[in-house]
């Protein structure tokens, strides 16, 4: 998760529902997920591909809404979104710019936390019997933090550990930036060269 300040937001979207199109607080928390999900295609459609983070958070009335981070759509109108989330079903929705880096795993935790942790153990319980996720994100995102890779489908196994001083001296000899994560198109040569970092 700490990898995600690594992403570059421009949005953050706040989606709420109308307490009063439901009869119980289980049917909002059924709805909000679908909701979102048509909301999703749409934003899809109409500005092409995009990356997510989705957090749900109850409040302490028991209504649950939706905090959003986008990346990868610079602006999207509000009245547009204010629109098609209400012909959705929902109700007020808040966007606005991100201009510097957000804290996102910091902005998961903030809203986890005070659903979990607030005064009001009732509606973090209600959250918990409905078995939803208390946050979501896209899938490309997903695999670009390496969250549930699979291995077979793009070609990556494991073949062990390598010590960090082997490692940066790799990195220093090859000009490779030594970073979180280091990619490199291995040679006969470099596995002649490093065999203890190519295991070879």
């Amino acid at each position: 998760m700490k990898l995600l300040q690594y992403i570059d937001w421009d949005l953050k979207i706040d989606l709420t529902l109308d307490p009063k199109r439901f009869m119980r607080l289980e049917d909002e928390l059924i709805f909000i997920g679908k909701a979102w999900a048509k909301l999703r295609a749409w934003l899809l459609k109409r500005y092409g591909r995009f990356e997510f983070l989705c957090v749900l958070e109850v409040q302490k009335s028991g209504h649950p809404h939706l905090h959003v981070l986008i990346s990868g759509v610079p602006y999207v109108s509000h009245s547009d979104l204010s629109e098609i989330w209400q012909k959705y079903g929902g109700g007020y929705v808040w966007i606005r710019s991100i201009n510097s880096n957000v804290n996102a795993l910091w902005y998961v935790l903030k809203y986890v936390n005070k659903t979990i942790l607030g005064k009001n153990k009732v509606y973090a319980s209600i959250l918990f019997a409905s078995n939803k996720r208390m946050f979501s994100m896209s899938q490309n995102l997903l695999t670009m933090l390496n969250i549930r890779r699979n291995y077979k489908s793009q070609g990556w196994k494991f073949d062990g550990t390598v010590d960090e001083f082997s490692l940066k001296v790799f990195c220093r000899e090859e000009n490779v930036v030594f970073d979180d994560f280091i990619k490199v198109k291995v040679t006969s040569l470099l596995m002649h060269e490093y065999p203890t970092i190519f295991n070879s």
